[in-house]
């Protein structure tokens, strides 16, 4: 199971001695994941974690929400990431001067004119994808606007604990 707060661990009789990340920090609750192996030292004091975060998640490719619609998906970190970072990538083709396999970032407040149309956040358990509006505005590689082609288009989120 996963950690709830501070951890200790007794090893060859020594007792319950306490697990610290950064020296001397407790671990705060979701720092070990139910069936995560943890490498750690004795300093004669305390015993250290030595595979700490940064921890990741990657939904991979998805297609885009429907227009008014939120994809939600389980990211599995334990607690809010500290970064999240969503993209727009074109599997195939071109479009926009965009060519196969380049992503362009989501900022939910990306373009003047109202957003990309697509947000992104978290929670403790979950990634929400929504979908702010119906026309989709991509920035091409010159800089003007242009309206993806849905079809064509997934989302792709990473989030990070570090």
């Amino acid at each position: 199971t996963a950690n709830t707060g501070a951890a200790t661990l007794n090893v060859n009789g020594l007792g319950a001695i306490a697990i610290k990340k950064d020296v001397s920090v407790a671990l705060d609750t979701g720092d070990i994941l139910a069936s995560q192996i943890v490498e750690v030292v004795y300093d004669g004091t305390n015993f250290q974690m030595l595979n700490q975060r940064p921890l990741r998640y990657d939904t991979g490719q998805l297609s885009l929400p429907a227009a008014g619609a939120t994809t939600t998906v389980a990211h599995g970190l334990g607690k809010v990431p500290t970064v999240i970072h969503g993209v727009l990538l074109l599997p195939s083709g071109t479009e926009g001067g965009w060519t196969a396999d380049q992503e362009m970032n989501i900022f939910n407040t990306w373009h003047s004119g109202g957003g990309i149309g697509i947000g992104v956040s978290a929670d403790a358990t979950n990634l929400f994808i929504t979908r702010i509006s119906t026309t989709l505005l991509g920035l091409s590689t010159t800089g003007a606007s242009f309206n993806i082609t849905e079809a064509s288009w997934r989302v792709k989120v990473r989030a990070f604990i570090l």
